[in-house]
Order: structure tokens, then sequence, then C-alpha cells
């Protein structure tokens, strides 16, 4: 259950830079694959809650707002920061320098969360392995990705680099996104 928690933890990592509302990043992307995951194990809101559930639940929330942080464009509040800091004391922030500036904390903190929590608000289900052999059937039974899949993937990775490169590139995040 913990490498369960810290899974969902990548997931929202890799999702953060690239999806500015974090509310729908979580709500929209990884509540819902957790909220499969607890239903698969019979761990529902209103029936057995404790069993694997609620630690999900309370280690994607706290991981949701490590990520926020983490990035300029993982929180729309965070744009406004950057453009007040320019703004009210001429202080140019870059994707860049964000990235750069919260890096070590995040990742320190996305390491010590789902530990944390894992042991202040345990699982009864300690051992998850089924899971790992019911996601490998489930991406068999996907197949290959298709071509549309790879398009995407490559929007977002490009997307991902001109963000992470706009301070020597000089392309502005805002028009990356549009």
């Amino acid at each position: 259950s913990l490498r369960l928690a810290y899974a969902l933890a990548l997931s929202d990592l890799i999702l953060a830079p690239a999806t500015p509302s974090n509310t729908a990043r979580v709500g929209g992307v990884i509540m819902p694959i957790t909220t499969s995951l607890a239903k698969a194990f019979g761990s529902e809101p209103q029936d057995g809650p404790r069993k694997i559930g609620s630690f999900l639940m309370q280690s994607i929330y706290q991981v949701n707002t490590i990520t926020s942080a983490m990035f300029q464009t993982s929180m729309a509040g965070n744009t406004l920061v950057a453009a007040l800091a320019l703004q009210s004391f001429g202080i140019g922030i870059t994707w860049g320098d964000w990235a750069m500036a919260a890096i070590v904390p995040g990742i320190i903190a996305l390491i010590i969360m789902p530990y944390f929590i894992y042991k202040v608000y345990p699982p009864e289900i300690k051992d998850a392995r089924e899971a790992q052999q019911m996601i490998k059937e489930e991406l068999k039974g996907l197949g290959k990705m298709s071509f549309q899949e790879w398009v995407m993937l490559g929007v977002f990775v490009l997307a991902l680099v001109l963000w992470a490169t706009s301070q020597f590139t000089k392309i502005d995040a805002t028009a990356v996104a549009f």
C-alpha cells in the first residue's frame, strides 16, 4: 500500500508541471485512479474505508499540496505570485527559476509524506501485490500505444521542455500553454 501511495505521488509529480489546476489534476486524474484502487480492495467510504482507501486519499491530498508548490505552472496561483513579484519588486521568476528553487525541498517532502502518513494513519491492508497483477493485466488489455497517444505524449514532453527552458529560449510560458 505504501508503494501505491508513492506511485500516485509520482503520477501527480509528472502531471504537475503541465496541469495549471491542482484541482483538475487531482480531481480529474489522480482521484478517479485512487478511488478505483480503493474499490478494488473493497475499501469504500461507507464500508471499510480504513482498509486502504482513506490512507491513499489522505496521501494524495498531502502530496498534491507539495506538487502544487513545486512548479510555476502546477497551480494557477503560482503564476499570480510570479507576476506580483515582477510588478511589485521587479523580480522576474521564470519557470526554470521556480523549479530550481522548489525541486530539492519538494522531492524531500514527496519522499517523506507518504511514509509519514503510512505511520500516522496506517492502512489495514499493507500488502497490495494483487493490484500490481491487476494493473499488468489491464495494461496488456490496452495494447500498444496508438499514433494519437504518441502525438499527445510528444506534445506533453515538448511543452515541458519549452516551459523548463523558457529562461534560455525567451519563449513565454503562456505562449507555450497556448
